[in-house]
């Protein structure tokens, strides 16, 4: 905003009064006289100069600048990487006690035959799911599958029996005395065996302790030949027998083939 005001007076007053009185009085005697008697000049010059100059300048400069700069910058860089490697390898040297990396044909059904060792073979014998092992209970799912003396056969044929057809107990006594009674809740005893039996031998029989006899998970049935192949423990194998070694079959009800 620009106002600009101006005021100029200008007032000139000139009076000039000249009063001029010329008075000549001439009187001529007889002899030729001149004589001035008198020159009054009277010159009265009165010059009044008022010069009122009035000057008023208002500048009134208003300048508002008003710059609202907002700049903002919302940079979010949210970068979630998420790399999950989860590698399950089945490998039972993860929980077994002594460590051992089993063979892929010393297993029946997953569940593996271990050798036994220093480590479990005066103790009891826990497992959570046929395949880890442990010398004691580590939780709540863990049940025992042997009571002492580590990798038995017998361990091997209680642990299939519970986690692969929820047999929850086994015949009393010595592997070569289960056919002796009837057989716990959830067996029975047959003379036709099929994959995931159970083979028992009595003392001596094909190679079996002559003391406590022996028993194994029958995983091949060769009626051709009339013999069964099987894994056992203690010690853990894969070999064959004839059908007619047998002192019985035991055979989980849930086994249907």
């Amino acid at each position: 905003d620009s106002d600009s005001d101006s005021d100029s007076d200008s007032d000139s007053d000139s009076d000039s009064d000249t009063e001029s009185d010329i008075e000549s009085e001439s009187d001529e005697p007889a002899i030729a006289d001149t004589a001035t008697a008198g020159n009054d000049s009277d010159s009265d010059t009165d010059t009044d100069t008022d010069t009122d100059t009035d000057t008023d300048t208002d500048t009134d400069t208003d300048t508002d600048t008003d710059t609202d700069t907002d700049t903002d910058t919302d940079t979010d860089t949210d970068t979630d990487t998420d790399t999950d490697t989860d590698t399950d390898t089945d490998t039972d040297q993860s929980f077994n006690i002594c460590n051992e990396d089993v063979p892929d044909n010393y297993h029946i059904d997953g569940i593996p035959a271990y050798a036994q060792c220093a480590a479990g073979q005066d103790g009891a014998i826990w497992s959570d799911d046929g395949v880890n092992t442990s010398t004691e209970r580590l939780d709540d799912a863990w049940i025992r599958t042997q009571w002492s003396g580590g990798y038995q056969c017998t361990e091997y044929a209680s642990r299939y029996l519970k986690f692969q057809w929820n047999v929850m107990s086994v015949p009393n006594g010595n592997a070569g005395e289960w056919c002796d009674d009837a057989p716990p809740e959830g067996l029975v005893q047959t003379d036709t065996p099929v994959h995931g039996d159970l083979i028992v031998f009595a003392p001596n029989s094909c190679w079996a302790d002559s003391f406590y006899g022996h028993v194994a998970v029958i995983d091949i049935v060769d009626t051709d030949n009339n013999d069964v192949e099987f894994v056992e423990q203690n010690p853990s194998n894969r070999r064959r027998c004839a059908i007619s070694t047998a002192a019985c079959f035991l055979h989980a009800e849930q086994n249907i083939p």
